[in-house]
């Protein structure tokens, strides 16, 4: 019986785990083998994720060991449909630490790290469009993924 009831708690703390998951919208987009300053890449949310009020949006990178830099610099801004700017930023993106060691979680040769860029509410909103773009004076070899994250949550926390 004791053990019976073992397996009904883990159960349980299973799923309760799984739904705290609060992701309204994730996606990545791959990049070519550069990723040049005049290329935007954009994330049109059209999804029905607008029953929440707030979120907050990361970009995430995912990058491997030829990204010849520190950090990257990126240009961020979420617009809606009628054309208007509800954010906009700058982001230092730091890839490695001060000894070389590439930052992030890694799944064999790239490594990913997450940078929040805003806090946005959707209330109202029927489109939305994320647009990133880097900041280096030239041609970036090395990232071959950029992707946006949608987090349901409450604007009043940290």
């Amino acid at each position: 019986m004791t053990r019976r009831i073992s397996q009904y708690i883990l159960l349980l703390c299973l799923l309760l785990i799984c739904s705290c998951d609060r992701t309204l919208y994730h996606s990545f987009y791959s990049v070519d083998d550069e990723w040049l300053p005049c290329d935007t890449i954009r994330f049109y949310v059209s999804e029905p994720i607008y029953s929440w009020h707030e979120c907050r949006a990361d970009v995430e990178l995912r990058c491997n060991t030829q990204y010849p830099y520190k950090d990257l610099w990126l240009h961020v801004e979420a617009r809606l449909s009628n054309d208007s700017i509800i954010s906009s930023d700058t982001l230092c993106c730091e890839l490695f630490d001060e000894y070389g060691k590439q930052i992030g979680t890694t799944a064999g040769l790239l490594y990913q790290t997450e940078f929040t860029f805003a806090y946005l509410e959707l209330e109202g909103i029927d489109t939305l469009c994320i647009n990133v773009s880097h900041l280096m004076n030239k041609a970036v070899v090395g990232v071959k993924d950029v992707g946006l994250r949608l987090s349901a949550c409450d604007l009043h926390q940290p």
